[in-house]
């Protein structure tokens, strides 16, 4: 039966900067899709195999797709120390995160850069994160519950961006980490 479809490109540029083509589509079944192998077709010519993921009826799966190579992205960090608080009793660690983006593509791409931020621990109470400057707006990004098997990723965020064909864009997060003098970041 045929189903709606929603493009999306992911990217993890911390980790790699191969942006991943994905769509999510929706089970236009009364019954559940089980987990298994799909050919997937573009235009009529096969495009690679891929897995579905165990669907509810009407529900939505996300399919990948492979790597774009038409989007382009660089990751560039700074960091710096510098003592802070009374007498100097904390260091301060400051990080810059930036991400370039270029589209090579001749349509719109709906894009979503995900990145991750330290955390810290419940019981941590001398050691502090905080975020100052993010352009454009990030929201908090929590991993889907479909595999609960999988570990639990805090700290993370995303950024949703549509790159025009051609475009370039700018991604930027400022966040620092205080942490006792007397300690050492591991």
């Amino acid at each position: 039966r045929p189903a709606a479809s929603e493009p999306l490109y992911v990217v993890v540029p911390r980790e790699s900067t191969d942006v991943f083509r994905t769509a999510t589509v929706e089970n236009p079944l009364d019954s559940p899709l089980l987990p298994g192998p799909v050919d997937v077709y573009l235009r009529g010519a096969f495009l690679l195999t891929s897995r579905f993921e165990l669907t509810a009826p009407r529900g939505k799966l996300a399919v990948g797709l492979g790597v774009e190579q038409g989007i382009k992205v660089a990751r560039n960090t700074r960091y710096r120390e510098e003592s802070a608080g009374l007498m100097g009793g904390a260091l301060l660690l400051r990080h810059q995160i930036l991400v370039e983006l270029r589209s090579n593509l001749a349509r719109p791409a709906p894009l979503e850069v995900r990145e991750r931020i330290p955390v810290t621990r419940e019981d941590e109470d001398d050691v502090q994160v905080s975020v100052h400057t993010v352009r454009p707006a990030w929201e908090e990004w929590q991993q889907e519950l479909a595999r609960p098997s999988e570990a639990r990723m805090r700290g993370g965020y995303r950024w949703r961006v549509t790159l025009e064909p051609g475009a370039r864009e700018e991604l930027r997060a400022d966040y620092d980490v205080k942490i006792p003098a007397k300690q050492e970041l591991a």
